[in-house]
């Protein structure tokens, strides 16, 4: 027979094997976790041609003065028509506008 120490430890095997199973059969079961987190990409972006000081900003794509930057732009030259409009202010280049493509859209 087995004292309870012994015992304890049988249980806590089996438990944990158990658990095991389940956690392996779950994983394999269910779809990645990123397909349940995927959002519509148009729920979440702003129109860039309305945004504000504080939007640009919050999005963590523009620096508060790159900001203050495209809104000059955009009162001098009227709403944006495409992205690539915005390349032709200083400091957003391909990287910062593919970051900048993720957040906000053009109409």
């Amino acid at each position: 027979m087995l004292n309870s120490q012994e015992r304890n430890v049988v249980i806590f095997l089996l438990v944990v094997i158990f658990v095991g199973i389940g956690i392996d059969y779950l994983a394999k079961g269910l779809k990645p976790l990123k397909e349940f987190l995927t959002l519509d990409e148009n729920f979440v972006r702003i129109d860039i041609n309305q945004a504000s000081l504080s939007d640009l900003v919050a999005s963590r794509c523009l620096s508060p003065r790159l900001a203050q930057s495209l809104i000059a732009y955009r009162d001098t030259n009227g709403y944006f028509t495409d992205f690539e409009e915005l390349e032709k202010i200083k400091g957003i280049g391909k990287r910062r506008l593919e970051k900048i493509k993720e957040v906000f859209f053009v109409p």
